[in-house]
């Protein structure tokens, strides 16, 4: 779920105030609300953040050009696909974040040059830790 300016606006109306402090009242916050908040994320994404994913296939093409190794097409095509929906993912994550649209920018081309490595890293943890759980969990 994410934490989006207009949902914390949407708090601010509906916290009562003691001492001039806010006490946030989550009961207040209807599914509604939420759902508008998920709604102009997806309006924003449709009126540029489309951009992104392009950006991070770019990085990967770029990538893959100045790459000695050959692979072969369907590599490619796997490869710029998860690139896709890595800089998909991490637009919706980093959108509502109070950062800088350079970094933002940034983080788009860095996902989009290391996606695959990111994936294929996150899966084999994943497996490791289905096998054995107990190296993970700290007593």
């Amino acid at each position: 779920m994410f934490v989006h300016l207009e949902l914390l606006h949407q708090i601010g109306r509906t916290t009562p105030k003691i001492n001039n402090f806010k006490i946030l009242n989550i009961k207040k916050i209807s599914v509604n609300t939420i759902m508008e908040v998920e709604r102009s994320l997806i309006k924003e994404f449709i009126h540029g953040g489309w951009i992104v994913p392009l950006v991070g296939v770019g990085s990967m093409s770029a990538r893959l050009l100045v790459a000695n190794k050959s692979t072969t097409l369907k590599e490619q095509i796997k490869k710029m696909l998860v690139t896709c929906l890595a800089t998909t993912v991490t637009w919706f994550l980093l959108e509502p974040t109070e950062i800088g649209s350079i970094y933002k920018a940034l983080c788009y081309g860095l996902i989009g040059l290391i996606s695959p490595e990111l994936i294929n890293g996150i899966v084999k943890i994943a497996k490791a830790f289905e096998l054995h759980p107990a190296k993970f969990i700290k007593k």
